[in-house]
């Protein structure tokens, strides 16, 4: 984790605290949680559910989730845009949900109010790193191959990852390497079934 992403998750924490005074919560998340560091979420905070409501409808950026929470003393509650219904968190699960083309569970867009969802799905680093993936677990296999098995598949990765994707964090190194081991194995239990 780096030093922004690590500053910003400390304020979203501490500003939950001191904003308790505060009505309602506006959550917005830039991407998918999956696909994104904590840098993609903030939260608004107002007293009015009129205010609340104007700011999501009139939100002008790319976002992928916007939910309004309602603060009670020190419980947040799931609030619906629409109509200022309130429900637990856990309830949203119960909301309808559909598989995306990498196989994530995410919300459909329309939500009767509990939950605004935007066209901004996946991190785009992540989404290029992604639809690289064969690529870049062929690639690793060949050069652990041709160096022997001598020199770390960590390392490998993280060149590679550094000539194709040079933006992307650390942790796609680890799917990818995750995924290749997994691959491995599963050829090498193939293999000696046989």
């Amino acid at each position: 984790m780096n030093l922004k992403d690590f500053a910003h998750r400390i304020k979203l924490t501490i500003n939950l605290f001191l904003k308790l005074k505060h009505q309602f919560r506006v959550e917005v998340e830039d991407f998918f949680p999956d696909t994104w560091f904590s840098t993609c979420l903030n939260h608004y905070y107002f007293n009015e559910f009129s205010e609340a409501q104007k700011f999501i409808k009139k939100y002008n950026k790319p976002f992928y989730l916007i939910r309004l929470v309602k603060q009670v003393g020190n419980e947040s509650r799931l609030c619906n845009i629409e109509t200022e219904q309130t429900t637990f968190y856990e309830s949203i699960d119960v909301f309808d949900h559909q598989k995306d083309k990498y196989g994530y569970s995410i919300p459909v867009p329309l939500s009767s109010g509990w939950y605004r969802r935007g066209e901004n799905i996946h991190n785009p680093i992540w989404t290029k790193a992604q639809e690289d993936l064969p690529y870049l677990m062929e690639e690793s296999f060949r050069r652990y191959v041709v160096a022997g098995c001598v020199y770390p598949l960590d390392e490998i990765i993280k060149t590679l990852m550094q000539e194709r994707h040079p933006n992307a964090p650390d942790i796609f190194q680890k799917n990818v390497k995750m995924q290749l081991v997994a691959w491995m194995k599963k050829n090498a239990q193939r293999t000696s079934a046989k």
